[in-house]
């Protein structure tokens, strides 16, 4: 069965179902574009990641925008082959010297409620998309880890690149058993199927989320690294946003 038919078998909707006209994976790895009602977003993506085996398709909340570039633009393959080569260890260290943490401030204040980390984009807006409808793009992957090369997330060039994307992801499903959900221009939304359970794992995977994107420590929790670790200690919602 096509992806259509075992979409259709499987019970779901699929008159919103679309091939955008700009592929960056070419014809042979078509992306689809399902539209979904807004309150059914999230159902609908839990009904399509327990599908991924079956039809070859990583579901992603969020993302219609497929429109060709004004610039030439990396190639999937190669954004892959540069990703599965990068030591994100190495990056990490490479990247630290441009964050301040002051540990000792951070262990004073360890008692500091969480921040109220939830899915947003399912409830968005969205460019080319109704108001009443979410879109969920279809990826040509079993490997949540490679979308960013099919979806370019990198927003501007001092964003992590598409390769460090796919490195960073596929290290922390490894580790963390995170998932990618949604995702768009310079966002990304991720659930966490292992969270950390002590403060000593949350803090030093904040130290990680702060090198890879400082906006979420500097604006959205207004310089509170204290709070991304409390977040993170049993969090199961990891949100990131790069101005």
């Amino acid at each position: 069965m096509n992806l259509e038919e075992t979409l259709q078998y499987h019970h779901i909707d699929v008159s919103l179902l679309s091939l955008p006209e700009y592929q960056r994976g070419g014809k042979e790895h078509p992306i689809y574009l399902l539209r979904v009602p807004v309150i059914q977003a999230l159902a609908q993506w839990e009904v399509l990641r327990g599908l991924v085996s079956e039809t070859g398709y990583w579901p992603v909340i969020g993302w219609d925008r497929f429109k060709e570039p004004l610039s030439e633009e990396e190639m999937v393959q190669e954004i892959l082959e540069e990703g599965l080569h990068i030591g994100i260890q190495q990056w990490l260290e490479q990247e630290e010297p441009h964050i301040r943490i002051d540990e000792e401030d951070v262990r004073r204040r360890a008692d500091v409620p969480p921040a109220p980390f939830d899915f947003r984009l399912p409830h968005g807006r969205f460019p080319y998309t109704l108001p009443s409808l979410v879109p969920i793009a279809l990826v040509p992957t079993t490997h949540f880890w490679e979308v960013p090369a099919y979806l370019p997330v990198q927003g501007n060039e001092w964003d992590p690149s598409n390769a460090v994307q796919v490195a960073m992801m596929k290290y922390w499903n490894e580790r963390w058993g995170a998932e990618l959900v949604a995702m768009a221009p310079s966002t990304m939304e991720m659930r966490v199927l292992r969270p950390p359970t002590t403060w000593e794992d949350a803090f030093l995977l904040a130290k990680e989320q702060y090198i890879y994107a400082p906006d979420v420590v500097d604006q959205w929790l207004r310089g509170n690294f204290a709070t991304l670790v409390k977040t993170l200690l049993n969090g199961r919602v990891w949100l990131f946003w790069w101005d």
